[in-house]
């Protein structure tokens, strides 16, 4: 352990404990971050997710901020942030000094630290700042943190995104930084403790908790503190163990070696051997494990648990509301704006907001010309905020800036436009070359997923119930919005694809049993099938190619009704229907039937409107000729006999308006109700005692991807569930009931895809820096391989010794 520091420094304002509370004081009028932190005991932490759109800095006036540096205010920051990796500080005598990288993930529980995380992408910085608290860090530590926070802050510019870090409560983000894990220490700088002596006997027990960000926390050096679910890590100087629980997994094992390699290396400087205790190991090293622990044995071990209450997931979420900060009437007050849905044009640059996530997430939104007195109070009125809502002191709370709102805050939003931002279909996967306007609006979902051209086998079947039923001939290529269907497909090389198809108004039971048989049907076919879930008017381009362009979408009725076009359940004698014409060509097209209301056209668009008597096919002012077309050949299908009447936007008959219930505004576009994200993002869900809990990944690749795993991938055009080979069965069947991206960004008619490991399609493989075919084959000898290393640098430890 380190000594306290005696150093004496330029800066006099913060020698003293008056002193700094003065400079504590003051620091308010320039500080919107700064009171946050006046009560280290009541400490609230950050989000849980990298933003994918981070904080940068660059030349433009679009929200953005100038590369305009101030002075430097303290002397260790004299170089912060101009690389990309990771910096970081500790507050010693109320002044910030750089941390040895040696040390770096090993934090002392009684001190206050500052993270600063500086990336690089295409040639642009960008800085996430996280200061970091200690559950006994002392009141004048943790309000240093915050004031050079603030000054950090400054020096880079304003824009990064700041975090308030928590012991034990940390963002995955933060956590993500530590590929070994963090690690908790007693003490800390104010303690007056010493170096560690590597050669010096402390018996130590680590928890080592999490399975991709892990924490390592000491724990009593007792069999009671112990389970079967988990690893621990058994420091007795020259020698540490790993204990690997029966029911851990392999990644929790692997994480815990390093772990435990990371604590020889720092704490015994390389010279302590490390001894993996696991089911290949004999009874002789399993005693000397017992016997350095003081006693016990395998069978004494605790079974796993139900767990520790996790206090983040204890608690009950709400609809995630957005609050106004303002001095426009005099004091500070936060109004309620709007619960979910929230949308951007909610938010006025001329203010501050608070955005309460419903979980254990706060914002604090700052509009580029908001006042300085509500820049000042915004961040301690969302602590007033979480006192009068009675929420717990570690909620985490982040300081976002307007224009650089990171994709963790805009998911909450169900629209969001920001500069140089494209359509979501533009944002595809898989592209070669530019889309066009058209293949953007009618092209289809997911372009990226084209396994042949459409021309292989089909067979639709209608779900009833707990039954599917093949659908008549005359039904086919007509999907009713009442139902549900199941699309198996032989493509031309022979293999399966398997749609679910469920129709806006279908039944929960209806698409409980149609993915129950598309299961069945892909294990009856190996497990390698991929299971596409599709939304009624959200079909796929391959979905579209199958039906060869000449689908229909009906509001409701079902298939068994359907004799003809003119004649199925949902069909009213004497009524108007109205259909939107979409695609790019013959192969893609489709017809969308919508309410038959004026309001339903739109004027980029074709729509083809009949009733007993008349045909029409309506012109949008801006529709696209290849769509006029394609009407055409729709009136063919939807009006068999009859010759259309023509009709151009703003040149309608009162035959026409009649028709569909009298004139009426409309819009010039479809706007679609999305706020997807510009880059892929990987979560990982994690099932104990059927308690489902997701985790983002940052900076992912292909090795995040473990065969003991169920993994969700958002991509900006479709969402995947990846399915481990090795997951469980409780894992599986939990897998589709808690997806919060799709929640959170309004994405539930997203094409949903189920793959199964080793048969990933081009469109999710797209997402990922680079891949492997084999790669699982070489992982799977990855625990042994590092088992047999260290028994190499035990052997070389003992060999020095000799």
């Amino acid at each position: 352990m380190e000594p306290k520091s005696t150093s004496v420094t330029a800066s006099t304002r913060l020698r003293s404990r008056p002193q700094f509370l003065l400079a504590l004081l003051l620091s308010l009028c320039f500080s919107c971050c700064l009171i946050t932190s006046c009560n280290a005991l009541t400490t609230f932490g950050r989000q849980s997710g990298r933003p994918s759109s981070p904080s940068i800095i660059n030349g433009n006036n679009n929200g953005k901020f100038n590369a305009k540096r101030p002075r430097v205010m303290a002397e260790a920051f004299a170089n912060a942030g101009q690389r990309a990796g990771l910096e970081i500080w500790r507050i010693e005598n109320f002044e910030p000094k750089a941390y040895p990288a040696k040390d770096y993930g090993k934090f002392y529980t009684g001190d206050s630290y500052i993270v600063l995380s500086t990336k690089e992408k295409k040639g642009v910085l960008s800085w996430d700042i996280h200061f970091w608290l200690g559950k006994e860090t002392t009141q004048d530590e943790s309000g240093a943190a915050a004031i050079y926070t603030v000054q950090l802050d400054e020096q880079l510019g304003g824009a990064p995104v700041q975090h308030r870090e928590v012991q034990d409560h940390e963002s995955q983000l933060f956590l993500s930084y530590f590929k070994n894990g963090v690690r908790y220490l007693a003490g800390g700088v104010n303690s007056g403790f010493t170096h560690v002596d590597p050669n010096a006997f402390e018996k130590r027990l680590f928890h080592v908790k999490g399975k991709r960000n892990i924490k390592v926390r000491q724990v009593d050096a007792t069999i009671a503190s112990m389970n079967t679910g988990d690893c621990y890590i058994l420091d007795v100087g020259r020698d540490v163990y790993v204990y690997t629980g029966k029911d851990s997994k392999r990644v929790e094992r692997l994480k815990a070696i390093s772990a435990a390699n990371q604590i020889r290396d720092q704490d015994h400087s390389g010279r302590a051997r490390v001894h993996i205790i696991d089911d290949a190991s004999d009874e002789a090293e399993v005693q000397s494990f017992f016997d350095a622990l003081g006693g016990g044995s395998l069978s004494e071990i605790p079974d796993e648990s139900a767990g520790e209450s996790d206090a983040e997931s204890d608690i009950e979420e709400e609809p995630a509301t957005l609050y106004k900060v303002s001095d426009s009437n005099g004091p500070i007050k936060i109004t309620p704006v709007a619960q979910k849905p929230l949308r951007q044009n909610m938010l006025d640059s001329n203010d501050c907001f608070i955005l309460d996530t419903g979980d254990a997430n706060i914002f604090v939104w700052t509009g580029r010309n908001c006042k300085k007195s509500e820049r000042d109070q915004a961040m301690s009125k969302a602590q007033e905020y979480l006192r009068s809502k009675g929420r717990p002191g570690w909620t985490r709370v982040q300081r976002v800036v307007e224009g650089t709102e990171p994709t963790i805050f805009r998911q909450y939003f169900a629209t969001w436009q920001g500069h140089g931002e494209l359509h979501p279909r533009l944002l595809r996967s898989v592209v070669d070359e530019p889309a066009s306007k058209l293949e953007d609006k009618s092209g289809g979902e997911a372009p990226g997923f084209m396994p042949d051209d459409g021309t292989g086998e089909v067979e639709v079947l209608r779900v009833t119930d707990s039954e599917v039923s093949p659908v008549p001939p005359e039904s086919e290529g007509k999907l009713f919005g009442d139902d549900c269907y199941l699309i198996k497909y032989k493509t031309v090389e022979g293999s399966w694809v398997v749609y679910i198809w469920e129709g806006k108004r279908c039944s929960d039971g209806d698409k409980f049993t149609a993915f129950l048989k598309a299961i069945e049907f892909s294990k009856e076919n190996g497990e390698t099938l991929p299971i596409v879930r599709v939304v009624q008017n959200y079909e796929p381009k391959h979905l579209l190619h199958i039906f060869k362009g000449k689908l229909v979408t009906f509001l409701s009725g079902n298939a068994a009704s359907f004799k003809s076009i003119t004649d199925y359940d949902g069909y009213v004698e004497g009524e108007t229907r109205l259909y939107k014409i979409r695609g790019t060509n013959a192969q893609n097209s489709r017809a969308i039937q919508v309410e038959p209301k004026a309001s339903s056209l739109e004027s980029d668009d074709v729509f083809v409107a009949e009733n007993d008597n008349t045909a029409w096919i309506w012109f949008g002012k801006n529709a696209d000729e290849a769509e006029k077309e394609l009407g055409h050949e729709f009136v063919k299908i939807l009006a068999p006999g009859w010759t259309p009447v023509e009709v151009d936007e703003d040149v309608e008959s009162d035959e026409f308006w009649d028709a569909l219930g009298g004139e009426g505004a409309h819009a010039a576009s479809y706007e679609e109700d999305l706020n997807v994200p510009e880059e892929a993002r990987l979560f990982h869900v994690h099932v104990k005692k059927a308690r489902a809990k997701i985790e983002e990944i940052h900076d992912f690749t292909q090795e995040d991807l473990d065969d003991d795993d169920v993994m969700i991938l958002e991509s900006p055009s479709e969402v995947f569930i990846w399915i481990g080979n090795n997951s469980t069965e409780e894992e599986r069947r939990v897998m589709g009931k808690k997806l919060k991206p799709l929640q959170r960004h309004n994405r539930h008619n997203s094409v949903l895809f189920f793959i199964k490991q080793g048969h990933e399609p081009s469109n999710f493989i797209s997402n990922f820096p680079s891949w492997d075919p084999e790669l699982w084959e070489t992982s799977a000898s990855k625990y042994v391989d590092v088992k047999a290393r260290i028994q190499e640098l035990n052997a070389a430890i003992v060999d020095e010794e000799d």
